[in-house]
């Protein structure tokens, strides 16, 4: 079901249907994460991240985009998360680019299903911060302690 919505949601976007593209790109996502097609949750993400910039709207397209990465982080696929990076650098400038070295050598294992944006959210948020917090570590300093 997932799929086929998000199908008729780029259906839509090209028909310039712009209300019935951004129901359908909302229920292709629900769908792919209730039956925990992460991969194809990631790709509803990405795709409505660009129908939001097509239609001006910079806040839900960095959103989306950055629910995509998330999603390709989880997954493990790396390539696709420096992708998003070097492709939406204007909507992610502000978050570290994540690498599996960073998660002990591989990419996290999966997300919960139905997990909230708001804990996806928290998750970044301490990744972040655990990034930001072991760069500022200076080595002589820790070492003469």
């Amino acid at each position: 079901m997932h799929k086929f919505l998000l199908v008729e949601s780029e259906r839509f976007r090209v028909l310039g249907r712009n209300h019935e593209a951004k129901r359908h790109y909302e229920l292709a996502i629900a769908k792919a994460r209730q039956s925990q097609y992460l991969n194809e949750e990631a790709l509803a993400h990405e795709r409505a991240g660009i129908f939001y910039l097509s239609t001006g709207d910079t806040l839900k397209a960095q959103n989306a985009i950055e629910e995509a990465r998330n999603c390709y982080l989880t997954w493990g696929a790396m390539t696709k998360v420096k992708h998003l990076n070097e492709t939406y650098p204007e909507l992610l400038s502000e978050y570290p680019s994540l690498t599996p070295s960073e998660f002990s050598g591989e990419a996290p294992k999966h997300r919960r299903a139905g997990s909230s944006t708001e804990e996806n959210i928290d998750l970044t948020a301490v990744l972040r911060a655990s990034q930001t917090l072991s760069s500022e570590i200076i080595l002589r300093t820790c070492l003469r302690r």
